[in-house]
């Protein structure tokens, strides 16, 4: 009986063992293939675009252009806060390059002028004239702004208005010098200020700039101290440049 038995279980083995092995070489086999279907597939295959467009990638970023970008920072250079935020309760910014620029260039720097010297400084030495009288004034203005670059964002915010600003200044300066009263030479140059930002209107000293005198170096240290003397006349044109600002975006 037992002999029986142990022929019948090894007979219905013998059954049983090609399904089984079947049954795993299509299971390998499926899996294999959902493998290799999941290679396929890309990153962006979830995405609705990415499922009806021909090109499985995301659309290119479109640049705008000066004219755009000056047209888009038109449109949100209304008074005030934006129609959703007229109580300026929540934070808003507006981008004012443009206004900020032009406002610089061609009306706060070139007004700018100013005598020397102050009750706190002392003229360099510089050369005498032909009678040999040695300057014992200075009288400097901004001829141009020949280049204002960098960003100005109005920003509102519970009811109070920031401007905060970070800008590049490349100005013309011309420097009359003066001996007893009379006018001696002209000197020019250029004042390079690389970047000045709100954090500097406290500071006494000017932000790290560049001087270049036209005259070279004979008249090189008149124009540098003359140069360096304009911080207060700059730091006052960028406070008026502030108060502008608020008042017109109020």
């Amino acid at each position: 009986m037992r002999a029986r038995v142990c022929t019948r279980r090894c007979s219905r083995m013998s059954f049983i063992q090609p399904e089984v092995l079947a049954t795993s070489t299509a299971s390998s086999a499926a899996a294999a293939a959902a493998a290799q279907e999941e290679l396929k597939r890309k990153p962006t295959d979830h995405l609705y675009w990415a499922k009806t467009s021909s090109v499985n990638a995301a659309p290119p970023p479109k640049q705008l252009t000066d004219e755009e970008a000056k047209q888009l920072e038109a449109s949100s250079s209304g008074a005030g806060g934006s129609a959703w935020n007229k109580g300026g309760n929540t934070w808003e910014e507006k981008k004012i390059n443009t206004w900020v620029h032009e406002l610089l260039q061609s009306e706060l720097l070139p007004a700018m002028a100013y005598e020397l010297p102050t009750a706190s400084t002392k003229l360099p030495s510089m050369p005498a004239d032909e009678q040999g009288l040695a300057p014992d004034g200075l009288a400097v203005r901004v001829v141009s702004a020949d280049k204002v670059t960098g960003d100005c964002t109005y920003v509102l915010s519970r009811g109070k208005q920031r401007v905060v600003f970070e800008l590049e200044l490349r100005i013309k300066l011309e420097v009359e010098v003066r001996a007893a009263g009379k006018l001696q030479t002209i000197v020019t140059g250029v004042l390079h200020v690389h970047e000045v930002t709100n954090d500097d209107l406290t500071q006494p000293k000017l932000p790290d700039a560049k001087l270049t005198c036209d005259q070279g170096a004979e008249w090189q240290s008149a124009f540098e101290y003359a140069a360096k003397q304009s911080w207060s006349s700059i730091k006052s044109v960028l406070e008026a440049l502030v108060a502008r600002a608020k008042e017109k975006w109020r």
